[in-house]
């Protein structure tokens, strides 16, 4: 969603017209009798795209410009981090998962393979799509002051 946001702002300045396909979350399998569910669009069968490019529909301009608006908001937030909430696009500030990292890890870890089993007990918790280096930095961050 920030992606097309992003390229909305783009394509309305330059009154450029984009193609959009809308993908699915649940959808029944093309093979079998079940409903498929995607989280990513990395978990789409390739096999499946060209069905997909078929339903593309051209965005409007007046649509880009507001995507473009939504864009634009979310970057004058002053907050480091991005999330999505209930389908909502928020800012907030880098200390927003602090509390989750504080109720896993209750000593500060020392060493690196100490820092390591904290970032997988987090990613093992929290089904959360942050990146280990994230979750590293934060530790730093909350432990070692860095």
């Amino acid at each position: 969603m920030i992606g097309l946001w992003w390229l909305a702002g783009l394509c309305a300045k330059q009154k450029l017209s984009i193609q959009q396909v809308h993908v699915p979350t649940v959808f029944p399998h093309p093979t079998q009798s079940a409903l498929y569910k995607i989280t990513k669009l990395g978990e789409l069968d390739p096999d499946w795209l060209d069905a997909l490019v078929q339903t593309a529909t051209t965005v409007t301009v007046r649509d880009l410009t507001a995507f473009s608006y939504g864009w634009q908001n979310l970057h004058s937030a002053t907050n480091e981090v991005r999330i999505l909430l209930n389908g909502e696009l928020l800012s907030v500030p880098e200390t927003y998962f602090d509390p989750l990292i504080l109720a896993q890890v209750k000593t500060p870890p020392r060493t690196f393979p100490e820092h390591v089993k904290a970032i997988g007990r987090l990613l093992g918790e929290y089904q959360i799509s942050l990146p280990d280096w994230w979750w590293h930095y934060r530790l730093q961050q909350l432990f070692d002051g860095k």
